[in-house]
Formats: structure tokens, sequence, C-alpha cells
């Protein structure tokens, strides 16, 4: 069976995809082979492409030139990684058979064909994706189109849209249909509404931004413009500002314009008039000066000008670095030499310039303009400077910075929480670390929002009202421990704050701002809450133990009148009808005469301990006075009074100098006697008592330590020590408890409040007794009374 001859090159050439087969072997990458849909996509015949480098009939486009290098690239990474490249997007414009271009865009794939291990061809593949792209193009054009006309709409400068290469007009806001002159400009051509601009370059200087894709920019350019159907002159600094679409391919221009005519016209006057151009410098409101030729020889400068330098009129016809010589090594000769050299003006905002003035150099700052002078042949010959001091405004503007930039760190840095709300519907300012602690949410979501909006749940706490009032009448505001619910993480917390709203003014006295102020008061509210109820429970059992106290001093007082009446006088009788019955019986057994010695005994204590008790009751009464007190002389009075036991017992009584004191006589005696008649009472058997008295002052340490009312004043120290039987430490507390006694009534006599008396005197005296105990040593009482009483 006889098979048929295969024509591969008909089958590659008859394929229905653009397809080419090239040469990989060196970089020039020749046509070996073509479809015929490849070839439809050029002017030329098969056999014209095949030999030729792709690169020669397929050159991409002037405005794309980086599209060759691309499509080489492409095929050096095939080669070089035997494998598969693509460009999924590439410029490459068709000629139509009229010899016009159209826009294409193409995706392409390269597939290598391998021999021995070697990329011998290239197979190329184009697929037509122009009209994907357009329609993307095209959507996005007319969402920047629409973002455009909503600003060009509400500029208060000329502003126009021109799309396409014939400049068809898609915007224009009515200040350029105001210079036009004319209606219903949009869908129109920018040459169908303004021909009278056929020779005046401007149709040629859209054409070039259009094609180069670079912004043209003109300054006091001459335009004539018909209005009314007159031809009107007009100067206008534009520019035609190219537009790209997202692919970087320019779709229209953008036309911005202001106009100069007023200026310039005023400009010519004054050139053709040198009279008249002087009188405006002399008579303008701002500083103003004209230098002639490139040495700058000052023409004119007005007073105003002459001030700022501090020069007089002799400044004119010097040349104006001779006039003001400390100009040189600043800006402006640099400046001004560029503006007469290239003829452009310059305009200076708030420029420093350090001046002589009055003998001293002085920073000021100035908005200034050096403005080219032009002929008639349009040659310059000189600079028009115009200047206006703003130096209050920088420093006043710089000081503000600092200002803004201090309170800004204040407030950051405050160890309160603050904030600041801007406007009426108050959005938040700056926000500190404290007041972010205490609204929940961080500065860098509440920044800019709306309080209420960034706060939902402060909405119905009543703080509308409050603000609002505060931004009508700018009166502050203060609450303490309000209540609010905030947001803490996922869950919310009551919280307590007490805050301040501080209104801030403008210079009208409007009121623009709101410092907030404020501190979270939770823990001492919740703490105050508890404290409150521990203290209504506390001075419920106070009034009841006040009650319980004061029935008590009822019925010691009436204890004690009992005492002093009714107790007394059957001791008495006691007593008397005991030594009647004693003398009247005759050989009294020793037995009976032992009951009677018991019943006389018995009668003395008795008395003793009730003149005890009426004593420490006594003690109690706040109607003393104090008196200056010489406790030498008060120590030597109760001495006398101890005299037969001291020569009894043999007492050596020795003692150092004692202070003058502010005290109660009467109980400071009592005081002093009881502790030596202590000392004496508890001897030892068989030793002669040994009482020592010594006198210092207090420390400070001493004062704190007992808490002693009156910190800031002298105490003096007394100490009282003896040769006794002593007591051990343990009862240092207890003897001084009223009724306490260490021993038998039979060991040694008393009645037990001896020393109570002297505690509670010394707490009438603002002061204090403690002892130290030692049942080998003797007994220790220390004794601290302040020298100067500061209640009374």
């Amino acid at each position: 069976m006889q098979h048929p001859t295969i024509d591969y090159q008909n089958i590659f050439e008859s394929m229905p995809k653009k397809c080419a087969l090239l040469n990989a072997l060196n970089d020039s990458f020749e046509l070996i082979s073509i479809t015929e849909t490849y070839v439809q996509l050029t002017t030329t015949s098969r056999e014209e492409l095949i030999g030729i480098s792709i690169f020669k009939n397929f050159i991409g486009n002037p405005n794309f030139t980086e599209s060759s290098q691309k499509l080489k690239e492409a095929f050096q990474r095939c080669i070089s990684k035997k494998s598969t490249s693509k460009l999924t997007r590439y410029r490459h414009d068709t000629i139509d058979v009229s010899g016009k271009s159209i826009e294409k865009y193409w995706k392409i794939t390269n597939k290598p064909i391998l021999k021995d291990n070697q990329v011998q061809m290239i197979l190329l593949t184009l697929e037509d994706i122009t009209e994907e792209i357009l329609e993307k193009n095209n959507f996005q054009a007319t969402q920047k189109d629409e973002r455009l006309q909503s600003f060009i709409e509400s500029a208060p400068f000329p502003i126009g849209i021109y799309i396409g290469k014939e400049m068809r007009i898609a915007f224009a806001n009515q200040a350029i249909i105001d210079v036009w002159g004319k209606k219903e400009v949009v869908g129109k051509t920018y040459s169908e509404i303004l021909p009278e601009l056929e020779n005046q370059e401007i149709f040629q200087q859209l054409d070039t931004v259009f094609t180069t894709g670079k912004a043209f920019h003109s300054k006091n350019q001459r335009i004539d413009l018909e209005h009314k159907k007159k031809l009107k002159t007009f100067y206008f600094n534009y520019s035609f500002t190219p537009l790209f679409d997202v692919s970087g391919n320019v779709y229209g221009v953008m036309n911005t314009a202001a106009n100069v005519t007023d200026l310039n016209v005023a400009l010519q006057k004054v050139a053709e008039s040198e009279d008249r151009y002087r009188t405006l410098i002399e008579n303008s409101t701002v500083a103003a000066a004209l230098y002639r030729g490139e040495d700058l020889i000052l023409q004119y400068a007005n007073n105003i000008m002459l001030n700022f330098w501090g020069k007089d009129a002799s400044a004119i016809g010097k040349s104006l670095y001779n006039a003001v010589p400390e100009l040189l090594n600043q800006d402006f000769p640099k400046l001004m030499k560029a503006v007469y050299e290239t003829g452009e003006e310059y305009t200076g905002f708030e420029q420093m310039a350090t001046l002589l003035i009055d003998g001293e150099l002085k920073d000021s700052y100035f908005n200034f303009t050096y403005k080219p002078l032009r002929n008639q042949d349009g040659h310059i010959y000189g600079i028009h400077h115009m200047a206006v001091d703003v130096t209050a405004q920088v420093l006043i503007k710089k000081e503000l910075e600092k200002s803004e930039n201090n309170f800004r760190m204040i407030i950051l840095q405050a160890p309160v929480a603050i904030c600041i709300f801007h406007g009426e519907d108050y959005k938040f300012g700056i926000i500190n670390s404290l007041m972010e602690r205490i609204l929940g949410r961080k500065a860098s979501f509440l920044e800019g929002k709306p309080f209420f909006e960034a706060m939902p749940e402060m909405i119905n706490d009543g703080l509308k009202p409050i603000l609002d009032e505060i931004m009508i009448h700018g009166t502050s505001y203060k609450s303490e421990e309000q209540k609010f619910i905030l947001p803490r993480g996922d869950s919310q917390e009551t919280i307590y704050t007490s805050y301040i709203y501080e209104p801030i003014k403008d210079a009208s006295g409007k009121v623009k701002s709101i410092v907030v102020v404020a501190s979270d008061t939770t823990q001492q509210v919740l703490a105050r809450r508890k404290i409150e109820e521990v203290v209504s429970a506390r001075t419920k059992d106070l009034a009841e133990a006040n009650k319980s106290l004061k029935e008590s001093n009822a019925e010691l007082e009436q204890f004690a009148y009992i005492a002093s009446h009714d107790l007394q006088e059957p001791l008495r009788k006691i007593s008397i009808f005991g030594k009647m019955l004693e003398e009247s019986l005759e050989n009294v057994s020793d037995r009976s005469l032992n009951y009677m010695n018991k019943i006389n005994r018995s009668t003395q204590r008795m008395s003793n301990l009730i003149k005890d008790i009426l004593g420490y009751s006594q003690l109690s009464k706040d109607t003393d006075v104090f008196r200056k007190v010489d406790l030498n002389k008060s120590l030597k009075r109760i001495i006398t009074d101890y005299e037969l036991i001291i020569e009894q017992k043999n007492v050596s009584l020795d003692w150092t100098e004692l202070p003058v004191i502010e005290a109660i006589p009467l109980q400071i005696s009592q005081l002093l006697s009881n502790l030596i008649s202590n000392s004496i009472k508890y001897s030892r058997e068989g030793i002669a008592p040994e009482i020592t008295l010594t006198s210092e002052n207090a420390s400070q340490e001493e004062v704190i330590k007992h808490n002693l009312p009156f910190a800031k004043t002298k105490y003096v120290k007394i100490t009282f020590t003896d040769n006794g039987i002593g007591f051990k430490q343990e009862y240092a507390e207890k003897i001084f408890a009223i009724f306490q006694r260490l021993h038998g009534k039979t060991d040694y006599e008393g009645t037990g409040i001896g020393l109570a008396m002297c505690k509670k005197i010394a707490q009438n005296h603002y002061g204090t007794i403690f002892a130290e105990g030692s049942d080998s040593f003797g007994a220790k009482f220390v004794l601290l009374l302040p020298i100067k009483q500061e209640k009374k």
C-alpha cells in the first residue's frame, strides 16, 4: 500500500494560529517559516519575510522602544532554560492598508525545538488580547475620569481635560469656560472650540505633550482669544500635563492655567513709563525696588525697602551689594543672577535674610519676588523686586510649632489621662496612654474619629449635652466619680472616673477644641465604699461602747460618792467601836486580842483602799490647771513627808538636777511620792533601800517609739532605780493595772492602785511611764514627760 508524501511545510503554513518558526542559532532570529495568519499581520509578502530577522519586520512601536528588547530577552530565556517562555502582555501596533497605526496587544509563547539537546529553533505563537486590554483600560480610565471630574468642577482655577490625539474635550470647569467665553464645549475638539489659536503654537504644544508624554509649562504667555466676536489679549501661566492609562500610554492631556493678564499689563505699563513705574514703587504698600543691568544698580527703592535694609536714600545709584554688602554671603546674589540670565521669575516664601540694622546683624523673614524686566526687543535689562516682611508671622509660626510639639509631648507624658476633641463632632485628636487605658481602645483606632462613633458605649451617658453646652458657651465642666461601662478586651467593665472638660478658644473667642483630663477613681470609690461600710459598723460599735462607758462613769461617780460618804462612815464606827470594846474588856485572852487586831487592820486596809479609789477617780477630771513646777522642790517636800520611815529603814536617796516642767502640781507630787513609796515598800529584808533618780532629755526616737502626742516638743526622761526585790519583766505591763498585786497582802502592804495612779498621771501630762524588771537587781521605772504643754 502506497502512502502519500506529507508536506510539513504546507501543513505548518496552513495552521490557523499566528505562528513563526525562528532560527535560534544566532541573535538575529531569522524567520524560517510562518503561517498565513502571521503574514496577514504585515504589509509585505511571505517571500520578503523568510530569512529576515524578526526584529526587522516585528520592530515594535517608536513610543515603546523597550518592546523589542523584552522580546529578545524572552527568546534568550527560552534558549538558556530550554523551556517555554512567555510574554503575557506585549504592545505591538499593526498598520492597516491606509498606513494608519492600529493599537494592538499580544500574548506571546516561545517554545524551544531541540536537537542533540541544543535549541535549534523557536516556535513563536501570537494570541491577540487587544480587546481584553482595551476594555480594561477604558474601564480604569472611566473611573479615573469620574474622580477627576469632581476635583475639576470645584477647582477655583481653570482646568480642562482633553482626550485622544484630536484633543476632544472630556471635562471643563466653569473657570476655564469663562476664560474661553464659550458654551457647550464638552464633546467637541479643542481646535473646534478655539480656532483662533491656530497660529499661536498651542495646538503644536498639545500634540507634543500627547506624543512625547512630557509635560509643558509656560509663564506669562500671551494668548489671543475671541470674546464677543473680537480678539482679546490675555496672559496666562499654564501647563499641559499628559494623562496615562494603566499600561503607561498617554490617553489625554490635562490643562491647568492661571490668568495673569492684569499683572502683565501692569508690568508692561510700568516698563513703558519709568516715571509712572517710580511712582508705583514709591507709593506701593509693599517693599519694592528696581535693579538695572548685570551689576544690579539700584535705580529705585521705596522707603519700605530701604527700612528693611536699614539704609537711607544714599543707597540709590549704588550696586546692590555695595549698598547692602551683608547680602553677598547669602543666597540672594545667586538667585538674582539666575533670574537675570534665564529670564525666569523667582518667588521666595518665608526666606531668611540677615541684615545690618542699627549696627547689629538681625535675622528677618520675607516673602518676595524677583521678576526679570525686558525691553521692547525682549532683552532683560533689570529686575523688579517686591517683598513683604513676614518675620512676625514666621516667628509666631515657629513658636506655635514648638508649643504644639511641647503641648503634644506634655499630653503624651502627662501623669493623668488626657485627650483632645476637635470640632462640633468631637473628633479625637491627641490621646495619651492613660486615656487609652480608661477608654479601653488604642489611640491608633480613636484618632480622627468622632467621639460617639468611636465610643458608642458612651452615647447614653449624658455627655453630648454637656459637650454641646461647652462648645456653645465656652464654659468648663467638672464631674466627680461618674460611672461608665467601658470595653475591656472582649468584655465590658464598670469604672468610675473623675474628669474635667476645658474649652480651647481661637483668637475670636470661638471654641474650637475641648481638652479632657480624667482619672480612673474606680479603686478609690470601691475602697471608700468598703471603708464606709466598716466605719458604719464601727461607728455603731463605738456608739454602744460610748454609751456603756458613760454608764460606767456614772456608776463610778456614784460609787465614789458612796465610798466618800456611805462606806467610810461605817468603817469609822467599826474602828471606834473596836477600840472601845478593846478598852472596856478586862483580862482579854490572847485569842480575842488577835481577833481585835485583825478587825483593826482590816478596817484600816479598807479605809486606805477607799481613799486610793477616790484619789484615782479624781485623776479623770480635767479641771486641774498646768503650772510651772520645779521637780527638785517637789521631791524635797516628799522627802520631808517620808522623813521618819527614811530614817527607820535607813533609806539612801540620790538624784541629779531635775528640770522645771509644766505640770499639775498635786498630781506630779503624787506621782513622785508613789514611786518613792513603792521602792521603800518593796525593799529587800535586811538590806537598806537605795533609790536613785536621774534626769536627761528624751531622744526623738524614744518620743516616736512611745507614740507621744507632742512630736515637736522636748520631753524629759526621769529614771527611778532601786535595789529592792524587783519583778520579772513579764509583769512589766501588769503592775500598772488597777488592783494588780504581785505579792500577798500579808507580805507587803498596799491596795494595788499606786502604780495605776502613776500611769494615769503620766497620761494626764501627755507622757508615759514604763518599767524594766529584774528579780535580782531591783526595779527601774522610766518616766517621759513634756517640758512644755502644747495642749492644756
